[in-house]
This record gives structure tokens, sequence and C-alpha cells, in this order.
């Protein structure tokens, strides 16, 4: 019985098969679940301690960017050394816009569900991520939560507190019966004083409510206040408060830059201007629905006088204006 030929394995004499190149694919990196925004101008000498408290954070899943708004020291060198150790750290430069632009490119380039701010001068205590992540995780319908701060003076002395020195203060712990939580129950109201404390520094929000309410418009100063007023009329905030122990150091110093800006006449106007045209816009969108200022472009500056005459056709926002600047 003939057996079957098996076709032959052998390549061909002569002829060769050029072997396909190695494809190397290069992963994503992870998204965080939260991104912490740092506009940097000209801190030098505060940003590597604003770093360090960052990456000191008992919560470890987070990115750093920090928005270089046209710093004229050194301190883009200082951020780079600490891109070197630590690659959840980005640098983004950009020329300077002020304050509520840097904000802005670092919302572009956030890609967390949640948002922090930290000025490049200021301090966190280690379980602030973890304690406000968790918090928010566990109450979907609550928008954002701020917490308990105290001040720190340039020379690293915290105000307020029995323990005034940093390396004490990063030795304390949050324990659960040493904090509370309460809910902004005025937040609609026309009396703005009855409102939290919000400023950048104190706060996480969910991505998803900047993006909803707006970003950050063109204001010098104030522009916090302004932000947060928006983000309260649609989103129920919540304040965390420490007994012992605040979650973050607000420095004080002369290099503030509403400290800078008030030294000149000009300036010290336009920081006023500025906070009396988004409180009446606050109230103009309480009392009647809607905001004039929305028609400025983001990139133009709030703080202009003509601005005044937009509120003109809304005259019952001036008594509520005067009620909050003269009564408690």
């Amino acid at each position: 019985m003939a057996r079957s030929k098996l076709p032959s394995t052998s390549r061909p004499q002569g002829k060769t098969t050029a072997a396909k190149p190695a494809v190397s694919v290069i992963m994503p990196p992870p998204i965080p679940a939260v991104s912490v925004i740092m506009p940097l101008y000209n801190h030098k000498e505060f940003v590597g301690m604003a770093i360090e408290s960052i990456l000191q954070q008992t919560f470890k899943d987070f990115e750093l960017i920090v928005i270089d708004d046209g710093s004229t020291d050194d301190g883009a060198k200082v951020v780079k050394k600490y891109m070197a150790r630590d690659k959840r750290i980005r640098l983004h430069q950009q020329a300077n816009g002020g304050f509520g632009m840097a904000c802005n490119a670092g919302l572009r380039l956030a890609r967390g569900r949640y948002v922090v701010w930290q000025d490049a001068d200021d301090f966190s205590h280690p379980d602030k991520l973890q304690l406000q992540y968790d918090f928010l995780e566990k109450n979907k319908n609550i928008g954002g939560l701020n917490v308990s701060y105290t001040m720190l003076d340039a020379k690293n002395n915290i105000m307020d507190l029995s323990t005034k020195s940093i390396k004490n203060y990063l030795t304390l712990k949050i324990k659960t019966g040493e904090f509370s939580f309460y809910y902004d129950d005025r937040r609609l109201t026309t009396n703005l004083k009855g409102s939290f404390n919000l400023f950048y520094g104190n706060t996480m929000f969910r991505k998803k409510c900047y993006d909803k309410v707006g970003w950050h418009r063109n204001v010098r100063a104030c522009g916090d206040r302004d932000m947060f007023w928006r983000l309260q009329e649609k989103y129920q905030i919540v304040s965390l408060e420490t007994t012992k122990t605040p979650l973050y150091l607000v420095r004080t110093h002369q290099q503030q830059t509403t400290n800078r800006t008030k030294k000149k006449l000009w300036g010290r106007l336009r920081v006023g201007l500025g906070h009396s045209l988004i409180t009446l816009s606050c109230l103009t969108r309480r009392v009647y629905g809607r905001d004039p200022l929305d028609n400025i472009p983001t990139d133009q500056p709030i703080a202009r006088l003509r601005y005044i005459f937009y509120f003109l056709f809304y005259p019952r926002i001036f008594y509520y204006y005067f009620r909050n600047k003269f009564y408690k």
C-alpha cells in the first residue's frame, strides 16, 4: 500500500522570509480618582512644601497638576525636581493670564472624578484627601465637601493650634469622634454671609459639577467666591469640621496675590469692584434667575466699571446688596 507524501515544511532554497517587527504597546497611564490642581505664580520658596504635603497623603490614587502661570522665579525648576521623583506630578507652563485662567487650564487637564485645589504656598494634612474622598464616594447626592482650616505664617508657624510646628502637625491623626459634618441649608438665600466659607484650598468637588456649572471667570481677586457661589446654587455642599486638627493650612505672607494687588491704589479699587460685581451677579441669579455677567467671555476681566450698568435692569438686587454689606 503506497504511502502519501506529507507536504514539505522546509523553506525553499535561496528565499528568506523577513521577520515581522515586534510591536510595542504603550499603555496609557491609569486614570486617577482625584486630580489635585496647583496654580503657581512666583512661590519658589513655598511650592516644595505644598507638593510634599500632597505626596504625603494617605490617599494615593491622585494626580498633581501644577499650572505655572508665567512665573518669573525658579518655581518651575522646583516642580521638575519632584517630577523626576514621582510620575503622578504634571507641569503645565503658560503665559500669565491670572488665577482664574490658571484654574481653567488645570480643569482642562484634569482626568480624575474629583477635583481638589492646593495653593502653591499652603499645606494639607495627610488625611485630608482620604476623608474627603470617602465621604463623597458614600454620598453620591453631595456635590462637594470643604474642610476646616487655620492660618500658617511665612516662617511655618501654625496659628490657633497648640502644636506650632509642621513636623508635629504631620503626626496628628484624625479620629472618628473628632469631626462632624454640617449641611449648607442656607445656600440659596440672599443672605450671603450665611453661606459656608468656601475657597479653593479647602474643597473637593466632583469634576462633573465644574463641567455643568461653568468654569472660572476672569476675576483677579475673589474668583473663588464667584465660582463656589455658582456651585452652591446647583449642588449641595457639606462642611467637615474637625475639633482639634484643621485639615488645611492657609499661608499668610506679603507675597500673596491679594496682598500684592492691594499695595497699589488701582489694585485696591479693582479688588473692591470685582467683589461688588460678583456679589451683584450672585444676587441677580438668586432673585431674578439670570446672570448679566454670563455674556462676558471667560478671557475678559470682570472688574470693569462699565459692567455695573448691566445690573440697572434688576433694581431689587441693590437692596439685597446693601443689606449684606451693612447688616449682620
